[in-house]
């Protein structure tokens, strides 16, 4: 049985979306990919590229993107995770340089595929604005400035941008906005096209070498792929292998033509700022502000709980930043809540 789709603003855009059958009892497939988001789907679909014979599954526990790939904040970064220090020290000088460009080079990967498969998902490369509201994080971020990023003073960032307290902004070309719903239902079709195939409502309760044990039934594969991500602890025997970390969303209702301009991002840039704790959003497509931040705390024993997800406490403490971004958003409703 599948659980219903979060209460988020990309779920409600995409409208209903026919649910995909369970898995029908045993089956036997070249390559099992267990979970249907963003890793699975894009994994899958490039397998069927590299090899159009081999007999691709993938297993879905709800419905494709009810993780994060369904509710995120709707970027695409073409960066790493980590400073060029620490990719530096793992992978001396040149590895690092060549990491780096894989990952800028995958924004045109994904725009190109965008454009093969005729997936729509509000794609807008406008870069990304990581901004400096106080001197530290101004210096912080300024040393972060590599490659064809730029800095832009307060003057040049506040015309892009109308957030309080702007010292300067770190700009970086390599990112794109997009709806995070549409990419993955998109994606999913896609795959299906290629002829993945794909069950929903299947929940994968072990993966071993050559086998996925389910709740429909065994999966005896070539090869099992892992792509449950933040859900990677349901699996028997790897509760500890990843620990998921909650983040919490809410959208404005469509602004007016002058809050807009207020706002700014014309170009649909993502933005950001210097703090520790991330926060991220962006101008969607029909002129609303998606935003976000890790106002949850950890779960002990990387417990996943749909109730942390709506909690009102932690969503006001994400509604209250975005305040601190931008007061005159104050009277503005906010249509969807979400994690």
């Amino acid at each position: 049985m599948t659980t219903r789709p979060s209460p988020s603003l990309w779920n409600d855009q995409i409208g209903e979306v026919a649910v995909r059958p369970a898995l029908d009892g045993d089956a036997s497939v070249d390559i099992a990919v267990i979970g249907g988001g963003y890793t699975g789907l894009w994994t899958a679909l490039y397998l069927r590229r590299l090899a159009s014979d081999a007999r691709v599954m993938v297993i879905e526990a709800n419905r494709v993107g009810y993780g994060a790939s369904g509710r995120n904040g709707g970027w695409c970064i073409g960066d790493v995770a980590a400073s060029e220090e620490r990719w530096r020290s793992l992978a001396g000088p040149d590895g690092a340089r060549r990491m780096h460009q894989a990952m800028v080079s995958t924004l045109d990967e994904i725009r190109d595929r965008l454009v093969e498969y005729g997936i729509e998902c509000d794609w807008s490369r406008g870069g990304a604005l990581h901004l400096a509201r106080n001197g530290g994080q101004a210096q912080r971020l300024r040393r972060e400035v590599t490659g064809d990023m730029s800095w832009l003073d307060a003057e040049e960032a506040s015309a892009r941008v109308g957030a309080t307290s702007v010292q300067g902004a770190l700009f970086d070309p390599h990112t794109a906005a997009l709806h995070p719903g549409k990419l993955v239902t998109g994606l999913a079709a896609a795959a299906e096209r290629m002829g993945v195939k794909v069950v929903e409502g299947t929940r994968a309760l072990a993966a071993e070498p050559g086998a996925v044990t389910t709740d429909h039934g065994t999966v005896t594969a070539d090869h099992v792929v892992v792509a449950t991500e933040a859900y990677t602890g349901s699996l028997r025997g790897r509760r500890r292998d990843l620990v998921p970390f909650y983040s919490l969303m809410l959208a404005t209702e469509p602004l007016p033509p002058d809050l807009l301009a207020k706002v700014g991002l014309e170009d649909r840039a993502t933005f950001t700022d210097g703090r520790y704790r991330v926060i991220y959003g962006q101008r969607t497509a029909d002129g609303r502000i998606a935003f976000g931040g890790r106002a949850a705390s950890y779960r002990y024993g990387s417990k996943i709980d749909r109730t942390v997800e709506e909690n009102p406490d932690y969503h006001r403490i994400v509604h209250s930043t975005l305040l601190e971004l931008f007061p005159f958003l104050a009277d503005v409703a906010i249509t969807h809540r979400w994690g």
